[in-house]
């Protein structure tokens, strides 16, 4: 299966994202375009627009289905989910089922962590 990368407001974002692999990115509040093309750049497969990363929440973008698939019989395709995220009185943490790294490019501000 080809990986790709998903670009924020036509700049670096996540590279190589493969099948089954979590990236994510920590981003101010604010209206993002992404596009995820393949991972030489040579294909565009899709291109959220004006997606509104809300202040205090957890927004969730998942991509499924093959690419290419010239059959349509799983094509690619997104789904965004904005989901609140609880307040704490005092910090936690969460144990990793795997290793966390830390990949170069960044989105704006954004950190991503390869998570599985």
């Amino acid at each position: 299966m080809p990986t790709v990368d998903i670009l924020v407001n036509g700049g670096p974002g996540l590279d190589d994202l493969a099948q089954r692999e979590v990236l994510t990115a920590d981003l101010p509040a604010g209206s993002y375009d992404f596009t995820v093309t393949s991972a030489d750049g040579s294909v565009t497969v899709t291109t959220l627009s004006g997606v509104q990363v809300p202040a205090g929440k957890l927004l969730q973008v998942f991509a499924v289905g093959a690419l290419p698939d010239p059959s349509s019989t799983n094509p690619f395709q997104t789904v965004v989910n904005v989901v609140d995220l609880p307040i704490s009185s005092s910090p936690t943490s969460s144990a990793s089922s795997g290793p966390a790294t830390t990949a170069g490019a960044q989105a704006h501000t954004a950190q991503p962590r390869v998570t599985g």
